[in-house]
């Protein structure tokens, strides 16, 4: 993803065959080692959170930090600024686990314990302290920093993000199925989870990949498609030669 806010020197579409224009931009790589790292979330270039199995690591713009917490299951982080930075998982035997970084020490945030839900908290979006969304399979949690308010969905469907449109938020979530995996968006209105997207994907077909970009739902399927309250529409080709997935 390429994205410039110069508005002198936009970033546009290229006219003719790709080719990397490397005057206009600097590219650095990082390596982690000895650690699995799954997702990644970050404010800015000095606030970066990488979620591992069992740690958080923090990324300030040149070091990196690695912090162990137990037995704990890191699944998925969120936030809005350093100090409210919330990392959603499960222990080993289902329990699940909410909490809060403030930048200097973690908080436990209530959640339901539910040791049913296969794979704990899956998805957290923050969008302030007092309202916090949590995704899980078949449930969908809204907290408010002390107490849960619980919505039930497609009891199978495994819920791997949030994101919004118009005001509403969505969620984006996946079932396997014996022929291949279904993939669901769900539109939060009216106090209730309704379904605006489905569609099967077969063993034979590369699944549609959510993407969050702001606080909206993008889709990557060799080449980038923006939902728009029904469908994901395609608005940006690869680049000649490339793929994207």
């Amino acid at each position: 993803l390429i994205y410039s806010c110069k508005e002198d020197n936009p970033v546009t579409p290229p006219t003719g065959p790709y080719q990397f224009d490397s005057a206009r931009y600097s590219w650095t790589t990082d390596t982690i080692l000895y650690q699995y790292s799954g997702e990644v979330f970050g404010l800015d270039t000095s606030h970066v959170y990488i979620v591992g199995n069992h740690s958080l690591t923090f990324f300030d713009g040149e070091n990196y930090t690695r912090h162990s917490y137990g037995d704990l299951y890191f699944s998925a982080v969120d936030g809005f600024d350093p100090m409210h930075i919330y990392i959603a998982g499960a222990y080993p035997n289902g329990d699940n686990r909410l909490m809060k970084w403030d930048g200097s020490i973690y908080q436990d945030i209530p959640v339901p314990g539910d040791t049913n839900l296969s794979g704990g908290l899956t998805a957290v979006y923050a969008k302030s302290a007092g309202e916090i969304w949590l995704g899980s399979k078949g449930k969908i949690f809204l907290s408010n920093g002390s107490a849960c308010i619980e919505y039930e969905i497609e009891s199978s469907l495994r819920v791997s993000a949030f994101a919004e449109l118009n005001g509403k938020v969505l969620a984006f979530g996946r079932r396997s199925i014996s022929s291949g995996i279904e993939i669901s968006v769900y539109q939060f209105e009216d106090n209730s989870w309704t379904r605006t997207y489905f569609k099967q994907f077969s063993f034979y077909e590369d699944p549609l990949v959510q993407v969050k970009i702001g606080n909206e739902l993008y889709g990557c399927m060799n080449g980038l498609l923006k939902f728009n309250g029904s469908d994901f529409s395609r608005i940006l080709e690869p680049p000649t030669g490339y793929e994207m997935a």
